[in-house]
C-alpha cells in the first residue's frame, strides 16, 4: 500500500474512486431530501441529535453525551447542505406545519 503512494497513477485512480463514492453518497442524500417524507425524516434526525438546541447540562456526562449526538447531527446537516442546500427552506417550512 505504501508503494502505491509513489505511483501517481494509483493515487489518481484512488482519488477518482473516492470522489465518485462521495458524489454517490451526497447524491443519495439529495434524493432523500427531494421528497417531503425524506425532508421530514432528516429534520427529525436533526431534532433528535439536538442540532436546534443547546447541549448544555449541569451534568457533565449528560452534556458530553448530547454533544456527541449533536456532532452526528451537524455532520448530517453539513452533508445535506453540500448535497441539496435548496431543500433547507422547504424542510424547515414543512416542519413548522
Amino acid at each position: 500500500m505504501s508503494d502505491d503512494l509513489h505511483d501517481e497513477r494509483a493515487v489518481e485512480e484512488r482519488n477518482k474512486r473516492l470522489k465518485m463514492k462521495e458524489r454517490d453518497r451526497l447524491g443519495a442524500l439529495g434524493g432523500i431530501v427531494s421528497e417531503p417524507g425524506g425532508r421530514a425524516w432528516i429534520h427529525n434526525l436533526l431534532s433528535i441529535t439536538h442540532v436546534f438546541d443547546s447541549s448544555f447540562s449541569n451534568n457533565s456526562h449528560a452534556m458530553a453525551f448530547r454533544e456527541g449526538e449533536r456532532q452526528v447531527g451537524l455532520r448530517i446537516l453539513a452533508d445535506m447542505m453540500a448535497a441539496a442546500p435548496e431543500q433547507w427552506v422547504p424542510m424547515m417550512t414543512e416542519a413548522q406545519k
